[in-house]
C-alpha cells in the first residue's frame, strides 16, 4: 500500500464526523441547507465543513495520494485491494448512469441506447455508484455534471482499482471541470464501446 496509512484515514474521517457532522445532526436550520442546483440537489453546512476538514488533513498527511491502490477495510482489520470487474460484451454490461443533467435534446437517444446493455441503475448518490464500480459489481459509471465534491475521490479510487476514466471528448478529467461528461469503465476498450454505442452525445 505504499506509504498510505488507512488507519490514519479512518481517524481523519471519524474526527471530521465527530467535529462537524454529529453536532449538527437534526440541528440544521434553513440557513444551513442550500440548493446546489435545485430542490433535489442539496448540500448542508455539515457537508461543507466536514469536507474542508477532511481535505486539509488528507493534504497534510499525503500530499500525493496516487499509486497506493484502492483498498477496502473491515472493522476487524481485514482488508483487500479493490479491482474493477472484467467487462463482458455490450449486451451484458451493468452500469450506473446519471441522466439527470444530460442536455434535454440528448436524453431520448441515450435512453434508447441504454436498451443495448443489461442493466442501467442510479443510486442518485455518486459515492455509492463509485463504490459499486470500484468493488467490481458494475462495469461502468457515467455522469454529466462534474462537481469536484461528487467526483474527485470517486474517479481516483476507480482509477486506482484499474478503471479507465475520461470525459466524453476523451480528455482527462480535472478538478476544474464542471461539464463535458465523465465516463469510467473497466478498461479503455469498454470505454470506447460505450462511447460509440450508448453515450452518443
Amino acid at each position: 500500500m505504499s506509504s498510505f496509512d488507512i488507519d490514519r484515514l479512518a481517524v481523519i474521517l471519524r474526527d471530521a464526523a465527530k467535529a462537524e457532522i454529529l453536532p449538527r445532526f437534526r440541528h440544521l436550520d434553513a440557513g444551513m441547507v442550500r440548493q446546489k442546483t435545485d430542490a433535489i440537489d442539496l448540500v448542508t453546512e455539515a457537508d461543507e465543513q466536514a469536507e474542508r476538514r477532511i481535505k486539509a488533513a488528507v493534504e497534510a498527511s499525503w500530499p500525493e495520494e496516487r499509486g497506493a491502490g484502492a483498498w477496502q477495510r473491515r472493522p476487524d482489520g481485514t482488508q483487500w485491494r479493490l479491482k474493477v470487474a472484467t467487462a463482458p460484451g455490450l449486451a451484458d454490461l451493468v452500469g450506473h448512469v446519471s441522466i439527470t443533467f444530460l442536455p434535454t435534446e440528448s436524453k431520448p437517444e441515450v435512453l434508447a441506447n441504454l436498451a443495448k446493455i443489461k442493466v442501467a441503475a442510479n443510486y442518485r448518490v455518486a459515492g455509492h455508484d463509485y463504490r459499486t464500480f470500484a468493488t467490481g459489481f458494475s462495469h461502468f459509471v457515467m455522469f454529466n455534471k462534474l462537481m469536484p465534491w461528487d467526483h474527485l475521490a470517486g474517479t481516483l479510487i476507480s482509477e486506482e482499482a484499474g478503471g479507465y476514466a475520461a470525459r466524453f471528448d476523451g480528455s482527462t478529467y480535472l478538478p476544474s471541470h464542471r461539464g463535458g461528461g465523465l465516463l469510467i469503465a473497466s478498461d479503455r476498450d469498454t470505454w470506447n464501446l460505450l462511447r460509440s454505442e450508448v453515450f452518443t452525445l
